[in-house]
């Protein structure tokens, strides 16, 4: 009686710790890509402000540039 007792809390236990490694992989799987689209999304941030400065930096060369040549065209 007392084996049949002990089997069936440690049939039962093992359930329990099946399913919690399932779910661990479950929240795992679902999370894991959560955290990259974050990642990304942060690393596409500071890529177009790094972009949007460059693009202002040559903006405002080319703005000089128009404007000595039409200085000098008039």
């Amino acid at each position: 009686m007392q084996r049949l007792y002990l089997r069936l809390i440690f049939s039962r236990l093992e359930k329990t710790l099946y399913f919690f490694k399932d779910f661990k992989t479950l929240v795992y799987n679902l999370i894991k890509p959560a955290v990259y689209k974050k990642k990304m999304i942060k690393v596409l941030e500071i890529n177009r402000k790094k972009l949007l400065k460059k693009q202002d930096i040559i903006n405002s060369k080319n703005g000089h540039k128009n404007a000595k040549f039409m200085n000098v065209t008039r």
